[in-house]
């Protein structure tokens, strides 16, 4: 019988740090989990290292609150219980992404004391590949006149 002393988290499930909370993201089943921050910071540590080599570093209140979240990992889908060989069965998502341009999305943000040169700036977005572009209006009048261009 194999030992089942190390976690991986599931390679579609993505922790994203914050400044007071964590997240995990199920980028599959598109959804996601609000985590303390302790959570996320454990989570780094037992990629590379076994439960018991990370408990060892907590006092006895801390590695029962450890074990705890290890549980909800695996009730809540987001990990599994595995042995050292296993590990690299499981390789992570690669993170990297390859875009054609310098840019792929662009906001312009406009209020009553705007006064952008669209022309200019369209073909700036252009020139750099931009795709997508989101105009966002903080004015309470509704005839605004951008121009008719396109990217």
């Amino acid at each position: 019988m194999k030992n089942r002393d190390y976690i991986k988290l599931f390679s579609n499930c993505i922790v994203v740090k914050g400044a007071k909370r964590s997240t995990i993201c199920d980028i599959h089943r598109n959804k996601y989990k609000l985590i303390p921050n302790s959570l996320g910071e454990i989570i780094v540590e037992l990629k590379h290292e076994s439960i018991d080599e990370v408990l060892k570093k907590y006092s006895k209140g801390d590695q029962t609150t450890i074990k705890e979240y290890l549980k909800y990992l695996v009730e809540n889908e987001f990990a599994f219980f595995c042995d050292k060989d296993e590990l690299a069965l499981f390789p992570d998502i690669k993170d990297e992404w390859d875009y054609p341009g310098e840019i792929s999305n662009a906001i312009i943000d406009i209020d009553k004391d705007s006064n952008h040169d669209f022309k200019s700036i369209f073909n700036d977005l252009e020139d750099l590949g931009c795709n997508h572009l989101l105009i966002r209006s903080f004015c309470a009048k509704k005839n605004i006149l951008l121009g008719r261009t396109s990217i």
